[in-house]
């Protein structure tokens, strides 16, 4: 009976066992090892209650044998107490492992919590970087861009110098011309000489003549003086004495006096009133040790009093202010820019070529000085826009304008501009617009009107009406200076530019030019058979 007690007490244990196990595979997938463990153990256990059975029923029948067989269950039964109490070390080992894993579950899911932060502020970063790549990609066509336009540039440089070498051939060619002609010219300038020798000896004995008169004049002025003053006496009258108007101008519009034998001499006539710059002073650039020989200056246009006619000095007189100046004429190569200078429409680019010669003796007709280009082909000079210049564009202009001209005379309309690049037949020219900024007499800045800036072509070179003198600014000039703007010279501004001030009225500490205008009366000169040749 004991020995059935005892294998009801196993059979006990093997059921709790099984619910343990049970409970551990319910707790925990990860222990399904030691499942597999237990149930090879189950099968050992078995296989001994298989063997106590068979056991125990040898020694019901065998009485004879019981106590031997009770000795060997004895030894069995410990074998399984032994066992039995491995297994519960187990299953205890098996409790402390779920225990861990439970723990180690919490940790992962923290890991977990952790990773799906950090997989956020991943997506974060990458959500930066693709902005950041389209950016760059956007980068990347603008110097793209910008490497096309430098290609384009650099075979513009090749085809240019390509085409300097065929003009260093043809100047070869004609400097051999030129020191032949030289020799001419230079019996040409010893008889010019001997002429002009005559002529200013001509012209000592006339300013002779002027003091004379101008001496007699005083002293006719004197007596009529002191007959009036006696008439007064006489008449007990006195009378209060009007004070002659003063003209204020800094400009004098150019006019052309012609002689009987086609001389000419520059005479000063319509007389205009600007303001004073308020930082650069433009009076420095044509002040009269500035005028040397084979220098070409701009000179104002009589239509409109800006500066788009071009005088070539061809020599300068001392003492005083005279010089014998060649008129640079346009010469244009296409039909419609021919049609358009035949219809006596203003012309300030292009090529020109040598004109009539005439003397100067007013300094104020003359704007600012130019660098024309070389050109070897008809003996004449090309006046481009330049890069950094700034030029007066006709607004709404049209190269049609030649098929009515009486619909397109002064006064113009101008838009200004900053030239950006230098100018090509092929490539054009690139400009940018300039407004006026407020407050201030004559400051532009760039603006965006048409964009940054736009593009023209070679068609398009008569739509630049006029240079204008500028000076660029640094912003430490005064404050409210935009930084990179640049102030132009109001002498060859258009009107509707800047307002006509009073005299004594002060606009932004500068006062307006007061100037009197001259008019000057000397006898013509023959014109000069003045020979041509390249500006340098």
């Amino acid at each position: 009976m004991e020995k059935l007690i005892d294998l009801e007490l196993i059979e006990l244990h093997k059921t709790n066992l099984r619910r343990t196990m049970n409970e551990i595979q319910d707790r925990a997938s990860s222990v399904l090892l030691l499942n597999l463990q237990w149930k090879e153990m189950e099968e050992v256990l078995d296989s001994v209650q298989s063997s106590v059975e068979e056991r125990l029923k040898e020694v019901i029948s065998k009485e004879g044998e019981i106590k031997e067989g009770a000795n060997k269950i004895e030894r069995k039964e410990k074998l399984v107490k032994e066992q039995f109490e491995t297994l519960t070390v187990k299953a205890e080992e098996l409790g402390r492992q779920f225990r861990d894993l439970e723990a180690g579950k919490k940790c992962y899911e923290e890991r977990l919590r952790e990773v799906e932060l950090a997989q956020k502020q991943l997506e974060e970063k990458q959500q930066e970087f693709v902005l950041k790549q389209k950016v760059f990609c956007m980068r990347c066509m603008d110097f793209e861009l910008e490497k096309k336009e430098v290609e384009r540039h650099r075979k513009y440089l090749e085809l240019s110098v390509k085409r300097s070498e065929q003009q260093r051939e043809e100047v070869k060619l004609m400097k051999e011309l030129v020191k032949d002609r030289l020799e001419e010219v230079r019996l040409k300038e010893k008889d010019l000489e001997k002429c002009l020798s005559e002529y200013e000896l001509k012209e000592e004995q006339f300013r002779l003549k002027e003091k004379s008169f101008e001496q007699r004049c005083m002293d006719f002025e004197l007596q009529e003086k002191a007959m009036e003053e006696r008439r007064r006496v006489k008449a007990g009258e006195s009378k209060g004495k009007e004070e002659e108007p003063v003209s204020k101008t800094d400009k004098v519009s150019p006019v052309i006096s012609h002689s009987e034998s086609g001389a000419g001499m520059i005479l000063s006539s319509e007389v205009l009133e600007y303001p004073d710059p308020e930082f650069s002073d433009f009076e420095k650039q044509r002040a009269k040790n500035c005028f040397a020989v084979n220098q070409v200056w701009a000179i104002y246009d009589s239509s409109d009093s800006m500066p788009r006619f071009y005088a070539w000095i061809k020599k300068v007189f001392n003492p005083g202010f005279k010089l014998r100046i060649t008129w640079l004429e346009p010469d244009p190569d296409e039909e419609n820019e021919q049609n358009w200078v035949d219809q006596n429409l203003p012309v300030s680019c292009g090529k020109y070529c040598s004109g009539s010669t005439v003397v100067c003796v007013e300094r104020l007709v003359f704007s600012h000085r130019i660098d024309p280009l070389e050109s070897f082909g008809k003996y004449c000079c090309l006046v481009y826009p330049k890069k950094g210049e700034v030029w007066a564009l006709f607004k709404d202009w049209d190269i049609k304008w030649a098929s009515e001209p009486e619909n397109h005379q002064p006064a113009y309309r101008y838009d200004i501009v900053e030239v950006l690049t230098h100018f090509g037949k092929e490539v054009g020219i690139w400009v940018s617009h300039l407004d006026k900024v407020k407050g201030f007499v004559s400051i532009f800045k760039q603006t965006a009107r048409y964009g940054v800036y736009f593009y023209m072509s070679s068609r398009e070179l008569y739509r630049f009406s006029h240079q204008i003198p500028s000076a660029k600014m640094t912003g430490n000039e005064r404050e409210g200076v935009p930084v990179g703007s640049f102030e132009l010279d109001p002498a060859s501004l258009p009107t509707d530019f800047y307002e006509l001030l009073d005299p004594a009225a002060d606009i932004h500490d500068g006062n307006l030019n007061q100037t009197k205008g001259s008019s000057t009366s000397v006898d013509a000169v023959e014109e000069m058979n003045t020979p041509k040749f390249y500006f340098s």
